[in-house]
């Protein structure tokens, strides 16, 4: 009696072997178009995708003198003090900027109060207090007390941008660019502490980025306070 080979034996009319080939292609096709599980805060970060990858700066904020949406000048030494979180929009933009905005708003609803939030505007020309204070409003940001959105001197925000954080930040050269391309910037945050110095970024366009700044920001005051015991 002839022996039958796997692909000879049917299920029904078709080859068994046939029947696997089928099954690996429906199974690729979910892994590509289901999203992936919910990572854990703990997850080694190595593993995760170089764009998403906390990014460790420890270095100072450039010194700066801005203007926040209500008119107030705000310097560096007004935010020491407190721990804050940096982020960089302009409100004329098209791209990431509703996602970095929706992240400091969450963060601005489940961090202490004591927390401070910064959105520096990349397209301060534009964005005078008067129009900040229009875009603040869209994330529920009634005063500038806890949320600031700064604007002032352009060469300042950028050397905040690229010098204090090591985050890209260009002007768009095409004269014709539509106004909401002006500018390429970054959609990471920056956890900055209470002396000024700028510590980890995380990008905003991972959805678990504002749990992962909350755990930092609570790491660092943790170990602050063990220092001062």
């Amino acid at each position: 009696m002839r022996r039958l080979s796997v692909g000879e034996i049917t299920w029904g009319r078709m080859p068994i072997g046939w029947l696997l080939f089928l099954s690996a292609i429906v199974a690729g096709l979910l892994v590509y178009f289901l999203p992936p599980p919910p990572r854990g805060l703990n997850e080694n970060p190595t593993e995760l995708p170089r764009e998403f990858r906390p990014a460790s700066l420890d270095r100072p904020v450039p010194d700066f003198e801005l203007v926040d949406q209500a008119g107030n000048k705000v310097t560096l030494a007004d935010l020491k003090g407190s721990y804050w979180v940096a982020g960089f929009i302009f409100t004329r933009c098209k791209g990431i900027c509703p996602t970095v905005s929706s992240a400091m708003a969450k963060l601005r609803d489940e961090l202490p109060p004591e927390i401070k939030l910064v959105s520096f505007s990349v397209d301060p020309k534009f964005d005078t207090p008067a129009v900040l204070a229009d875009y603040a409003s869209r994330f529920g940001v009634k005063d500038a007390t806890r949320w600031k959105f700064l604007t002032g001197q352009r060469d300042v925000i950028y050397r905040i941008s690229k010098d204090g954080f090591l985050l890209v930040v260009e002007e768009n050269p095409d004269p014709q660019a539509d106004p909401g391309d002006l500018v390429t910037h970054t959609s990471r945050i920056v956890i900055v502490d209470d002396q000024g110095i700028a510590r980890t970024t995380y990008n905003t366009l991972d959805p678990s980025s504002v749990d992962l700044v909350k755990q930092s920001i609570q790491r660092l005051q943790k170990k602050k306070s063990n220092e001062h015991q």
